[in-house]
């Protein structure tokens, strides 16, 4: 919601009306359209077939791909496997306290590889 305030347009998998259909087309529909990829770091996201599928489609279409730590005890410490090699590397936002979140989520609006998405 906060993105989408500040003008972006978003599609995520559990939003109405994003999984029309077949959910394999419905998400490389919406990642072949998309002008950047967030992606959420979970341990729940890390161990989806269709999170890693949708990841690994962004990174070889090379969309940028914009890490967001959704978990207070994410620690890259190499235990993140595929996700890790997707997100090496690449400035992260940190949303996962509230105390973290409005200034993360600023700082997420005002990313440059975001620009395009606007």
């Amino acid at each position: 919601e906060g993105l989408q305030r500040e003008g972006f347009v978003v599609w995520m998998d559990i939003l109405d009306g994003c999984m029309d259909g077949d959910t394999l087309q419905a998400m490389a529909t919406a990642v072949g359209h998309a002008a950047a990829v967030i992606v959420c770091v979970t341990s729940r996201y890390k161990e989806s077939a269709n999170c890693r599928r949708e990841a690994s489609y962004a990174h070889e279409l090379n969309k940028p791909i914009v890490p967001v730590i959704m978990e207070p005890d994410y620690q890259p410490d190499g235990s993140w496997g595929w996700l890790g090699l997707i997100i090496a590397g690449k400035l992260y936002y940190d949303l996962s306290t509230p105390a973290r979140f409005p200034s993360q989520l600023a700082a997420l609006a005002r990313a440059e590889e975001l620009e395009p998405a606007r």
